[in-house]
């Protein structure tokens, strides 16, 4: 009879569960006060998650992939981005008007929500010409 009651233990023996790992959560700042950690960490988390699908409805054969490369250049995080095309703000003749239009009522916007910038503008990712 002590056998059984031995094998059996008590609750107070059993194993405790262990808790899942503590993920940092990013501070509610805008991206330029963020560390180089922070800012790597909420392009994976965020940027990428949320303007994926925003890529993909516009061109789904270009934007099939949607990673760090399509913004920024190979290896090169620095922005503006010399291999984005250079643009002319104040004419945008050059370039199809429903890319304009996508680019200003959908991927600006997004961009400034995702990266806590109201002041976010063309030539954040973009050169400009004469600049």
């Amino acid at each position: 009879m002590l056998v059984g009651l031995l094998a059996c233990g008590s609750k107070a023996e059993r194993l405790p569960v262990r808790p899942a790992p503590a993920i940092e959560v990013l501070p509610d700042v805008a991206f330029a006060d963020l560390d180089r950690d922070q800012r790597i960490e909420l392009m994976k988390t965020h940027v990428i998650p949320t303007l994926t699908p925003v890529f993909q409805r516009h061109d789904p054969t270009k934007f099939s992939v949607v990673d760090c490369k399509t913004c920024h250049a190979e290896r090169n995080w620095q922005m503006p981005n010399a291999e984005l095309p250079q643009l002319d703000v104040s004419d945008l003749g050059e370039f199809d008007a429903r890319d304009v239009e996508w680019m200003k009522n959908e991927i600006v916007p997004a961009m400034r929500k995702v990266l806590r910038d109201p002041e976010l503008r063309c030539g954040r990712c973009h050169p400009l010409r004469g600049s």
